[in-house]
C-alpha cells in the first residue's frame, strides 16, 4: 500500500467503487466516512499510485446525472459508484 493506505493511523476503512467514463474501478480502500474532498486530498498526496496535481478540478457525483457532490459531501458506498469527470490534465 502506498502513503499510509495500509490502514496503519487512518482509521477503519472501507471501499469505494468508481466510474471515470466508461472505466470502471472497484473496492479501492477509503477511510470510513471519508467525503469527497478528503478523497481529492488523497489523490493529491498519491495514496493511490501516481499524485493528482489538480484534484480540484474533478468533478464528482453520485449518479452519471445526478447533482455535482460537495467537497463535505460523503462518498456513495457500493454498490453506488462515485461519478468522477474533468479535465485529461489533472
Amino acid at each position: 500500500a502506498q502513503g499510509g493506505m495500509d490502514g496503519q493511523g487512518q482509521g477503519q476503512m472501507t471501499h469505494l467503487d468508481l466510474a471515470v467514463g466508461r472505466n470502471r474501478y472497484s473496492n479501492l480502500d477509503v477511510p470510513i466516512e471519508c467525503t469527497v474532498g478528503k478523497w481529492k486530498d488523497l489523490l493529491a498526496k498519491g495514496d493511490y499510485g501516481a499524485k493528482i496535481l489538480y484534484p480540484e478540478r474533478l468533478t464528482c457525483r453520485s449518479a452519471a446525472t445526478g447533482p455535482v457532490l460537495q467537497d463535505a459531501e460523503p462518498l456513495p458506498e457500493p454498490p453506488a459508484r462515485l461519478h468522477v469527470e474533468g479535465p485529461h490534465a489533472v
